[in-house]
């Protein structure tokens, strides 16, 4: 029998703890049915450490904590008899979502992403900050008569493509200690779901590729995926000949992260499409690709709003705004500059309306509900607007 690799990462109980205190009492339970009330009513905070534990130094998973079970949730857009409309989320074991978020944990103090990669980063500030970056280069292409290309790209089944091997290559190549790689392996290799539609549900699926979307460790493995993209087309050279310039003072920006979407950014359409050919390169190495119908961009040509498309060397071409047209992007609408989006704060007002005065739900219910999920919209469009000497500090440094 070949030597386990020696445990390295020390499970404290007070991380199992934290973790425990923020999952939230509504949280769906997995297949084995354990409740997080449960898990809380019985401190069993010790249970799961060990189990933790067990799982570092033998690098396997418990066969019940490898079943999920997956619902389609509807994107609210689209064919409803079409299966690219609904998004499918896997849910596993709460005991394996507490153990993800304490490993989850350890993997950040080992890994950093490159800067540029501001989606699901903790303590960095989000999407929000590149957006303004992104309406800081429309800006100033157009009040100075220049040109520039900014684009979207929409990337198919993100979560869902990416490669297994590729993942546990990155985490090996970025000296990600044995215990963690190993296990995050197995969390990754050895999952089988069902996947349930109303009262039916289908035999056991072996989950080949992809990440959980609602996974604790899901969103820092899929970052860690894509790194290797960024360190690439953020090299200096390639920057200095494809991104943007804002001034004298400051580097060039040339790709920034929305958490699973990427922008490109660049001095003008054609530097735009040998960014984008890199990129889609990258991405196919690892299983994944690009969606050019659900890609947009924005040209500025010589300060004026050009409408024309961007055409790839595998024959795909994306298509660019035109005066009038609006891009809506995570939270965001861009009409050529970067917009408060007055609908949003409509549609905040009506639910919190609704939600008031349901007579479904007890008052630490409607609490609750307001914290997760009502607010959460507000504080995306409040932090659509931080201030100018913010945005300028994380453009310097975005661009060292």
């Amino acid at each position: 029998m070949k030597n386990r690799p020696r445990c390295q990462i020390s499970v404290e109980t007070e991380s199992i703890r934290r973790a425990i205190k923020s999952t939230s009492l509504d949280t769906s339970p997995g297949p084995d049915g354990v409740l997080i009330r449960t898990i809380k009513f019985f401190n069993i905070d010790h249970v799961i450490k060990r189990i933790t534990k067990i799982m570092l130094k033998v690098a396997y998973v418990p066969e019940p904590l490898r079943r999920g079970r997956t619902i389609l949730i509807y994107k609210g857009k689209g064919d409803a008899n079409n299966i690219s409309s609904w998004r499918p989320i896997s849910i596993y074991s709460i005991v394996r979502r507490i153990s993800e978020k304490v490993l989850d944990c350890e993997l950040r103090k080992q890994v950093t992403f490159h800067r540029n990669q501001r989606g699901f980063i903790k303590g960095l500030p989000g999407a929000h900050v590149n957006a303004r970056i992104i309406d800081e280069i429309l800006k100033d292409a157009r009040s100075k008569k220049s040109n520039c290309a900014v684009v979207f790209l929409d990337v198919v089944g993100a979560f869902d493509n990416v490669g297994h091997d590729h993942i546990v290559s990155s985490l090996k190549a970025r000296g990600v200690s044995p215990d963690l790689g190993n296990v995050i392996s197995a969390l990754l290799t050895m999952n089988n779901i069902k996947i349930n539609v109303g009262a039916h549900s289908t035999s056991q699926i072996r989950v080949k590729r992809g990440v959980p979307q609602d996974g604790a460790l899901s969103s820092s493995l899929f970052n860690l995926a894509i790194d290797h993209l960024y360190r690439d087309l953020c090299e200096q050279s390639f920057v200095s000949k494809y991104g943007y310039k804002l001034n004298s003072d400051q580097g060039c920006v040339v790709l920034t992260g929305f958490a699973d979407y990427q922008a490109v950014s660049s001095c003008d359409r054609v530097a735009a499409e040998r960014v984008i050919d890199s990129v889609q390169r990258t991405f196919k190495e690892i299983g994944l690709a690009l969606n050019p119908q659900k890609s947009v961009g924005i040209v500025i040509n010589k300060g004026e709003l050009e409408s024309t498309k961007l055409s790839l060397e595998n024959g795909d071409s994306i298509l660019t705004m035109k005066e009038g047209d609006t891009i809506k992007y995570l939270g965001c609408t861009f009409s050529g500059e970067l917009q408060f989006n007055e609908d949003s704060m409509t549609k905040f007002n009506m639910n919190l309306d609704k939600l008031v005065t349901s007579c479904l739900l007890k008052p630490e219910q409607k609490v609750n509900i307001v914290n997760q999920y009502v607010f959460s919209g507000l504080n995306t469009l409040s932090r659509l607007l931080p201030s100018q000497s913010y945005v300028q500090k994380s453009w310097m440094a975005s661009t060292q």
